[in-house]
């Protein structure tokens, strides 16, 4: 499991000093300067989580017993518990499980019989939204899974696809993607308390994968915006402007701010062999440096929250 990690410092210490790093990650947890992000495996079925220590250069495995491939992750807001899409039980789609960063003890989450992905974590913690479908002829549909109760609802099922939720700061509303089955993506927003749906993007290529920024005025996006290949944009929510942000000859997804607002992580195809790796970009500088290597690649990265 370890050939994946490609920090020979990294692999060293988890070898031979496990406890001493497992105290560090609980007693020192350096929040806004760790990474989530997932294996994206190519050969196998099996996907581990892991956190990137950028301070102390170290790579920790959360949970590697993840099935399936196409999985996605989210921090809570606390960033002590995580919440993970995998197979389980030998059945035909995806649940969604909990598990504790400090004791990595997993549990998994009654979601009901259906296939569900891209878990994201409501600011008060209570609740998790996800893309969740009922059979692989229907649409995906938004449901909200209540972590007091133990049940999930419905909130919306529109005219097509919808799917990779994110919260607004103030857990007010859900920004996501609806794909028309014509293959048309835009960008739109739901507010939880009037259930008012409002149309973000409005142009003719597709826009996908949005992350809310720590202010509440911006989304990270992932859009063509007729360059010819994916890129990581930014989204004025008030006044709808957008900005590019990343522009190589690669596709670039699953972008994500940092908890201050002055970095973006992402994943990138825009190495020699076509892997998908992690980069952090600098917003200030533009500077961009990759993080990750490896032959399976990795996807779904995020800043721990503060």
């Amino acid at each position: 499991m370890f050939g994946r990690v490609t920090i020979r410092l990294a692999i060293i210490m988890m070898m031979l000093f496990t406890g001493i790093i497992a105290l560090i990650l609980v007693i020192a947890p350096f929040p806004g300067d760790q990474i989530l992000y997932i294996t994206d495996p190519r050969d196998d079925q099996t996907a581990t989580l892991y956190i990137h220590d950028l301070n102390h250069h170290i790579i920790l495995p959360v949970k590697d017993d993840l099935i399936g491939w196409g999985l996605d992750a989210a921090w809570s807001p606390d960033g002590r518990q995580i919440v993970y899409s995998s197979f389980y039980d030998d059945r035909a789609y995806r649940g969604l499980y909990i598990v504790d960063v400090a004791s990595h003890t997993s549990r998994h989450i009654n979601t009901g019989d259906i296939d569900v992905n891209s878990p994201a974590w409501s600011p008060d913690g209570r609740y998790i939204a996800y893309q969740g479908v009922t059979n692989p002829d229907a649409n995906w549909d938004i449901y909200l899974y209540d972590l007091q109760t133990e049940e999930s609802h419905l909130i919306y099922s529109g005219f097509g696809r919808d799917g990779n939720p994110t919260w607004s700061p103030d857990g007010q509303q859900l920004a996501f993607e609806i794909t028309s089955n014509g293959g048309q993506g835009d960008i739109y927003l739901y507010d939880l308390q009037t259930e008012i749906l409002t149309q973000l993007t409005t142009d003719f290529s597709t826009e996908m994968f949005p992350t809310w920024s720590p202010d509440g005025e911006r989304l990270l996006l992932i859009s063509k915006q007729n360059t010819g290949n994916w890129g990581v944009w930014q989204l004025n929510v008030i006044t709808g402007e957008m900005m590019q942000l990343t522009d190589h000859p690669g596709d670039e997804y699953e972008a994500a701010w940092s908890p201050d607002g002055q970095w973006i992580v992402f994943m990138s195809d825009r190495s020699t062999d076509k892997v998908r790796q992690i980069y952090l970009m600098n917003l200030s500088s533009g500077e961009t440096q990759q993080i990750t290597s490896g032959a399976d690649g990795f996807r779904q990265p995020s800043f721990r929250p503060k």
